[in-house]
């Protein structure tokens, strides 16, 4: 199907009444002072429904009166063309002189097109004259009646055009799948009869489509139409269905007095024309279904493309094709192609800039070919550098981007636009329903269907129920547009922060008394810990994004109130592994602890565990910021507030050293305010910092200050919180003994206060000064405690926690029943919780209880399972587990050659974080591993082992490596120092319970037999 291009010449032979209608129709518009098709076509609708009624619909007319002026067709009732005949005419009369003047103008009989304004050139030939025997004036309506009359008579003769697609471009990429699909469904016999194209502005629809169709065209050799239904296209009215069909019904050969004027008679003849015939229809920019319904074919042997920005999910029996944003591949060729320059990392980079749209990359491709002495660096600087991201795109057209996305915005409703403007305040990247509502001061369920009316026009993205986004484009497009109304721009961001503020608080904070600011909406169902959990790992990025917005407005209150939140989160995570994870991310730091507390610091994984953000020096920068804004400000409490929260992020960093020196400032101005329980608070995080560097003398000496200051103010809550920390110090002190006291004079305290949680947490902290002192059975009664406490308060995380310690306890003692059924329980509650990192630790442990069970084959699978979840979350430490694990699976099953590659891998692992532990473990079992084939390997890996295991005081390993000293030494024949040796690990697995115990005990026996010789017979 043919554009209306400007300046078309009229074909109409020269002297017939078809060709006189025109050239009239064109010199009276000239007459009229040449008005703009849809000024007349408004002036000639409001004449229609004055004569049918208020209310009545009317049917489009410019592309209609542009139908007859070109003479490509004419009126089928001059009823129709009456009112536009009559707008004309009053017009001219109001010109005066005009009317004689395009009378007597130009000389052929020719009729023009429309300027790019939409207003006819002048008339082209003199039009006084007889045409036909009809006499014809301009302004008498009978003239023009006789003159339509005998043009109707007249007919036309007009060949059928059996092909109207696009031009294919040559420099079309990617888009295989979505091909393939349109391609595979058009096979004989497997015809689908629709397909819809959808996708945002600019994505490539229409070039997918004509690549389509010439692919396909010679499978549909009656006709290949392609016809533009002008949905968005700027300045132009969207096509009428029954002005569509009148063009293919004359291009099929129709002739035009034999076209109805209805609609649905039009249709009807257009699906009896094409019936069993096979022709390719393209319907480009459609605007709805009721714009595409009466257009599509009925005949099986017909396939129809429909592109268009919405999803149309109203019509029946459409394949839909929706189109995202190239592949960056993909868009790297393109540009390159466009720009005729070669592919490059910058080229990858810019096409990243221009969000991989390929209208976007088009343009700007365009810019640099016709600028060969730009660079590609300095395009990405200036790009950059931009605040108008949506001027880079600018061709003074209607391709430009921005003009794009306008067509798309003004056809919504104005409280969809007025959301789709806030949209563009959001400060993060994407927003959930409950932040929408928010953000609009809407309620949740409006929200939900304003933003489903959003996505069906591809001006969001859905990215998981109930969440979107907006591309990068148009999120530059929303935010120039809400930044024309700086009020509604301001007012909108406050909204949204508090929304995430209040709920964030909520959640790390659950005991402050906080009151929902009026217009914060219903928020999502956060109930239960998982739910808890999710939400803040899911909205940290829009968290901290709100961050940024508040330090950069100077709003120190709230910029300290969110930070709080996102570094509150840890304790959502419960405290066991909040304390493991800040303990594994210390054992990395060696140079802040002594070589002796690694095996209190580095702990094995235990499931749950080893999670920290990554963004608390960001947190940190922001925080510093706002501070800096507000420096002026004469709120003490407030800037007190701000350096006690910028330390313990900085703590979260590892820069204990800047967090101890920021506690010291909150400190001295929570004392010079006399706020003595922040006073404590501070001595509290004070003491917490120092332990951090190892510097326990002085972090005891902080913890002991606390404790008298909340026992003036008689706060027992935090007097257990204290004893606690004291507790844990001594610990890492060395003095274990003297650590026992205070943690369980803690958990006293909390049980007195009703705490069951805390009691529970401090029993598990007894249990595992029990488990570093070798007492397995004390610490398989804490536990037990517990766990029962935990199932009192109905906490699983927890009690998942505990029971994956528990059978990490059985599995070492070697009551493997008892492991693998406390493991199954604990992998269960962390599989329904969809807790990776604690089914990982889980799995772990059950592998390796399994492969002492001889179950190699579901050990294998528990390990394996446990390795890949291990690397997808990243955790190093727990990745060495299993691998050095599956080494030892493998040495059992007699693989030597693959049991020391994995070994050697997890040693690799363990020696780069600096766990000297799974260290000491693995440098034992590659001992073992190669007794049998190298002895002078074997002896020094075992010495190595046994210098490690004594300097972290790991007395398993340390037994461990006596023994495998010992057997060495006994092949050797060495039994005098080998009966040393293994007397000494005996002694420790027996004090351990360990599960080496009883053959260690028979290896002995055999080893006094052999020294001492065989008993009197006496």
């Amino acid at each position: 199907m043919r554009d209306d291009a400007v300046g078309e010449e009229n074909q109409l032979p020269g002297n017939s009444a078809r060709s006189e209608f025109a050239a009239g129709l064109v010199a009276l518009f000239a007459a009229a002072g040449n008005p703009t098709l849809q000024r007349v076509a408004t002036a000639a609708e409001r004449r229609l429904r004055l004569t049918r009624g208020g209310g009545q619909r009317t049917t489009k007319l410019v592309p209609r009166i542009s139908d007859w002026r070109a003479g490509r067709n004419l009126p089928s009732r001059f009823e129709t063309f009456q009112p536009v005949l009559l707008t004309l005419i009053e017009l001219a009369r109001a010109g005066g002189g005009q009317v004689a003047a395009a009378s007597n103008r130009a000389e052929s009989a020719g009729a023009a097109e429309p300027t790019a304004t939409g207003a006819a050139p002048a008339a082209s030939k003199a039009t006084g004259a007889a045409v036909a025997g009809v006499a014809f004036e301009l302004l008498d309506v009978a003239a023009w009646h006789r003159l339509w009359t005998a043009a109707q008579d007249e007919g036309v003769a007009r060949a059928a055009v059996v092909n109207t697609l696009r031009r294919d471009l040559g420099t079309f990429v990617g888009r295989d799948a979505e091909l393939g699909r349109i391609l595979a469904a058009a096979e004989p016999g497997r015809v689908l009869s629709i397909h819809t194209i959808d996708g945002m502005a600019g994505v490539g629809k229409t070039a997918l489509a004509t690549r389509a169709a010439h692919l396909l065209a010679e499978r549909f050799p009656d006709g290949q139409y392609f016809v533009e239904l002008h949905a968005h296209t700027p300045g132009q009215v969207a096509a009428d269905p029954a002005d569509v069909l009148g063009t293919l019904l004359l291009d099929l050969g129709v002739d035009s007095r034999s076209l109805p004027e209805s609609l649905a008679a039009r249709r009807n003849m257009w699906r009896d024309q094409v019936s069993g015939r096979r022709v390719l229809l393209v319907l480009d920019d459609a605007r709805d279904h009721d714009q595409i319904e009466p257009l599509l074919p009925a005949g099986d042997g017909c396939l129809t493309l429909v592109t268009s920005r919405r999803r149309l999910i109203a019509l029946d029996g459409a394949s839909p094709v929706t189109l995202e944003v190239l592949d960056a591949p993909d868009a790297v060729e393109l540009f390159a192609a466009l720009s005729g320059r070669p592919a490059t990392r910058e080229t990858a980079a810019i096409v990243e800039l221009c969000g991989r749209l390929p209208l976007a990359i088009s343009l700007l491709a365009g810019r640099l070919a016709h600028h060969p002495r730009w660079t590609l660096g300095e395009l990405i600087a200036e790009f950059t550098a931009t605040r108008a991201r949506l001027d880079e795109f600018d061709d003074g057209g209607h391709r430009a981007v921005r003009a794009a996305f306008t067509t798309s915005y003004a056809r919504l409703p104005a409280d969809r636009q007025r959301l789709f403007r806030r949209l563009g305040a959001h400060p993060g990247l994407d927003i959930d329903v409950y932040a929408v509502a928010a953000l609009d001061d809407s309620t949740v369920a409006e929200a939900r269907r304003a933003m489903e009316a959003l996505y069906l026009e591809h001006l969001i993205d859905e990215t998981s129920y109930g969440r979107y986004r907006l591309h990068d484009l148009i999120r530059a497009y929303a935010r120039e547009l809400i930044d024309e109304d700086p009020i509604d721009r301001e007012e909108s961001i406050q909204r949204v922060l508090d929304y995430y503020q209040y709920t964030a608080l909520r959640l790390v904070h659950p005991r402050r008394g906080l009151s929902a600011p009026a217009h914060v909406p219903r928020r999502p169902d956060l109930s239960t810990p998982a739910a808890t959990v999710n939400w803040i790992r899911v909205e940290r990025a829009n968290l901290l994004a709100g961050l940024a917005a508040v330090a950069a407005r100077g709003q120190l209150a709230r910029a300290v109130d969110l930070a709080t939140a996102l570094v509150g989160e840890i304790r959502l995570h419960s405290t066991w592994p909040q304390a493991v994870a800040m303990q594994q991310r210390l054992a990395v730091s060696g140079d802040t602890i002594n070589p002796h507390d690694s095996e209190t610091l580095a702990l094995k994984d235990l499931g749950g565990a080893g999670y920290l953000a990554e963004d608390y020096g960001t947190i940190c920068a922001l925080l510093i910021n706002a501070m800096k804004t507000t420096a002026g400000e004469s709120d003490p409490a407030l800037h007190a507030e701000a350096w006690a929260i910028l330390a313990r992020t900085r703590m979260l960093t590892g820069d204990y050293r800047a967090a101890i020196a920021d506690v010291g400032r909150a400190r001295e101005l929570y004392r010079t305010i006399g706020d003595r329980y922040s006073e404590a608070r501070m001595l509290k995080n004070l003491g917490w910092a120092c332990h951090l560097t190892g510097d326990y003398a002085t972090a005891a000496a902080a913890l002991r200050d606390s404790l008298t200051l909340y026992g003036a103010l008689g706060d027992r809550a935090n007097e257990a919180s204290i004893l606690g920390s004291l507790g844990w110090v001594e610990c890492l002190s060395g003095d274990r003994a003297a650590a026992t006291e205070p943690v369980r004079a803690a958990a006293a305290i909390y049980r007195e206060l009703g705490r069951r949680s805390d009691e529970a947490f401090h029993y598990s902290l007894l249990a595992w000064l029990h488990h570093l002192n070798g007492e397995y059975d004390g610490a398989v009664e804490r536990l037990r405690q517990a766990l029962a406490l935990y199932r009192e308060t109905g906490d699983s995380s927890a009690q998942a926690f505990v029971l994956t310690h528990l059978a990490y306890v059985h599995e070492m003692r070697g009551e493997y029943p008892l492991a693998l059924r406390e493991g199954e329980q604990a992998r269960e509650v962390y599989r329904v919780a969809g807790n990776a990192a604690g089914e990982a630790s889980v799995r772990n442990i059950l592998g390796r209880t399994l492969c002492y069970t001889g179950e190699y084959h579901r050990a294998e699978e528990s390990i394996q399972q446990a390795l890949a979840l291990y690397s997808r979350l990243g955790n190093t430490i727990g990745e060495a587990d299993a691998r050095g694990n599956l080494g030892l699976l493998h040495r059992f099953r007699g693989e030597d050659s693959s049991s020391g590659d994995l070994l050697a891998q997890a040693l690799q692992l363990y020696r780069k974080v600096g766990h000297r532990t799974g260290e000491a473990e693995t440098l034992n079992r590659l001992g073992v591993l190669y007794a049998e084939s190298d002895a002078t390997q074997s002896l020094s890996t075992f010495q190595e082992a046994l210098r490690l295991a004594r300097e972290i005081r790991s007395l398993l390993e340390e037994a461990r490596a006596l023994e495998g000293i010992a057997h060495h030494r006994i092949r050797s024949g060495e039994p005098g120092e080998a009966l040393a040796d293994l007397d000494r690990a005996v002694a420790l697995y027996t004090r351990l319970g360990a599960a080496e115990t009883a053959s260690a005990e028979e290896s002995l026996r055999r080893l006094r037999s052999s020294v001492s010789g065989p008993e009197n017979p006496k």
